[in-house]
């Protein structure tokens, strides 16, 4: 285990040079530039040892879990194992997820101000300081929060279909190369926003052009089947024309024969309050939709009072309208924005 952490190390360090080598070859002589891409490197070597602590945390609480999006991809296809991140998303099976937060907690991760209900949003945010940078690690019961996407596969199909990430100790792993695109493709339609990543796309484009014939295959099958296939299709022709991506020639057409699939809703988006729509118009009866709107409108106290601390001695009924104004506010100028664009 130490042989493999001391190999990226030396990946990473080895990466700190050439920045400082490429930046001499095309004569890019800005001290700034170079300093801040020294500084992600250093970055991404806490974050990698946080991660590793965080992984084996769960595994000696005998809780399985999965490296998924930008932490897994640094070291399954991106040169010299350096992906920029934010932070780091591990998935967890649901019934293990209140499990894994405790564990979480005792290793010294503390959960951000957040609303707390799994049924709202599949998913926890945690942050650890270490060595003077903050580790935020996102914990997920499923592996994005519309539910438009429930269809994708689960943490058992997953699991069966991973592979073994060292880098981060025996127990590490991280979803396979097949399902790493249906989730990439998926996770740039769910949440993508006007300040959306560039490299989301850059990842389809990586994970796209490792894929053999036989996995091809396999992706339109797990595509369809996860009821992804034609925003799939959307994505692979948005890499294809922007980073020129080899696809075999039938994958596009045959995804693109989809029809009835709701996440394809979220192609277009208009901002959250278009999001919530269709998460709501995505809810199974009444009652859900109820709880829904509740969760979203009335958090629970304990929420608030965290969220609002800057003011203590306002009464509840006063933050919970201050609650709903700037968030109306500000999710119907996102709406208007959006919808003028479209």
């Amino acid at each position: 285990m130490a042989t493999n952490l001391s190999v990226r190390l030396t990946d990473r360090l080895a990466t700190v040079r050439a920045i400082d080598d490429w930046a001499l070859q095309q004569e890019a002589g800005d001290a700034g530039d170079r300093g801040d891409l020294r500084a992600a490197v250093a970055r991404d070597l806490v974050q990698l040892a946080a991660l590793r602590t965080a992984v084996n945390a769960l595994a000696a609480a005998g809780i399985a879990a999965l490296v998924m999006k930008g932490a897994a991809l640094s070291f399954t296809c991106y040169p010299n194992h350096f992906r920029p991140r934010n932070d780091d998303d591990l998935l967890v099976a649901p019934a293990d997820f209140d499990a894994a937060s405790h564990a979480l907690a005792r290793a010294g991760y503390r959960m951000t101000v957040q609303i707390d209900d799994v049924a709202v949003v599949g998913q926890r945010l945690f942050c650890r300081d270490v060595s003077g940078v903050t580790h935020h690690l996102d914990l997920h019961a499923r592996p994005l929060n519309p539910l438009a996407f429930a269809d994708l596969p689960s943490f058992a199909a997953l699991s069966a279909r991973s592979i073994a990430l060292p880098e981060l100790g025996e127990h590490a792993r991280a979803v396979g190369p097949v399902d790493a695109l249906v989730l990439a493709c998926a996770h740039r339609v769910a949440h993508h926003t006007a300040t959306e990543d560039p490299l989301w796309l850059f990842d389809i484009h990586l994970l796209a052009g490792g894929l053999r014939a036989d996995q091809w295959r396999e992706f339109i099958t797990t595509a369809q089947a996860a009821r992804v296939a034609r925003l799939s299709a959307s994505e692979l022709q948005r890499a294809a024309s922007t980073h020129h991506t080899a696809i075999p020639p039938d994958v596009i057409d045959q995804l693109a024969l989809a029809t009835g699939e709701a996440s394809a809703r979220h192609l277009q988006t208009l901002g959250p309050l278009h999001t919530q729509w269709l998460n709501l118009r995505d809810a199974a009866g009444w009652r859900p939709r109820i709880d829904m709107l509740r969760s979203h409108l009335f958090p629970p106290v304990g929420y608030m009072r965290q969220r609002y601390a800057d003011a203590p001695d306002t009464p509840l009924p006063a933050l919970y309208a201050r609650r709903l104004f700037d968030g109306s506010t500000r999710w119907l100028r996102e709406w208007l924005d959006r919808y003028r664009a479209a």
